[in-house]
């Protein structure tokens, strides 16, 4: 039943500002270079800009359960083709405009199924997504916090976030659940706590708190979270003493080898 589930899916979706995560997500998997935000709270207007490599098929963006991203991605991070959907519960208007097209629609003629049409516009640089009539009253706030580990540069309403958590902002070792960053392995003052981050985006602690923390940016091809909001993990204890029992093999190899190099004094 088509029309009951394009009805119901708007109820699959716990958290507003899914619809920003999941533009952020679209312009990373286009291979941008950044992806600026800007919104205006009066008009409740967003619009999201990237430079990556746009939409080539239409059509995708409208198709329950089909991605439209090349097989390797669709693979190794599970997309699940239901995160443009997001905009069309959470906005009144869309407009995108992409590789020399476009199309504005009413959302709700949208997801009644009426055809939308797809324009020629001037070519551009960037593929932007520009929703009207979405609220989204605390996304100053929020937005630091969903930028804090993502692997590209974001700017929102004309400023460049810091990204304190992400794989270019402290050393991270490749290993086998992901990339890692152990605190401690030069001065020995380990810490406890760790934070789990998927896809770019904080899945188990707070980047507001745990930015002192070990941080492991988890492997996609291996972990996945809920769909549809990617907010939580599949079986999260189980992953979370997965990580734990790593951590600790990293640090007995750390401690192996300081005690090889160390005289007994430093080591201690």
């Amino acid at each position: 039943n088509p029309a009951k589930l394009l009805a119901s899916l708007r109820y699959a979706f716990t958290n507003k500002y899914t619809v920003v995560t999941e533009l952020m997500q679209n312009a990373r998997r286009a291979k941008a270079s950044y992806v600026a935000l800007d919104y205006d709270g009066k008009s409740q207007t967003l619009t999201v800009r990237d430079d990556g490599v746009g939409i080539a098929e239409w059509q995708k963006l409208f198709t329950v359960g089909d991605s439209g991203w090349d097989e390797i991605t669709a693979r190794d991070e599970h997309a699940f083709g239901l995160g443009f959907m997001k905009s069309l519960y959470s906005a009144r208007r869309c407009i995108v405009r992409s590789r020399g097209r476009m199309i504005a629609f009413d959302t709700a003629e949208a997801l009644r199924q009426v055809p939308i049409d797809v324009r020629t516009t001037p070519s551009a640089t960037e593929t932007v997504v520009t929703l009207e009539g979405v609220v989204l009253e605390e996304l100053g706030r929020r937005i630091e916090v969903l930028a804090s580990a993502f692997p590209i540069p974001v700017i929102y309403n004309g400023a460049r976030l810091a990204r304190p958590v992400a794989l270019d902002s402290k050393p991270f070792v490749a290993t086998p659940i992901g990339h890692v960053h152990l605190v401690g392995t030069e001065d020995g003052k380990a810490v406890a706590s760790t934070l789990l981050v998927l896809q770019g985006f904080a899945v188990h602690g707070d980047p507001r708190f745990d930015r002192e923390s070990n941080i492991v940016h988890l492997d996609p091809r291996q972990f996945d979270a809920r769909l549809p909001d990617r907010d939580v993990l599949i079986d999260e204890a189980d992953v979370v003493k997965q990580v734990d029992v790593y951590l600790k093999a990293m640090w007995r190899v750390r401690l192996e080898e300081a005690k090889r190099m160390l005289s007994s004094e430093a080591f201690v």
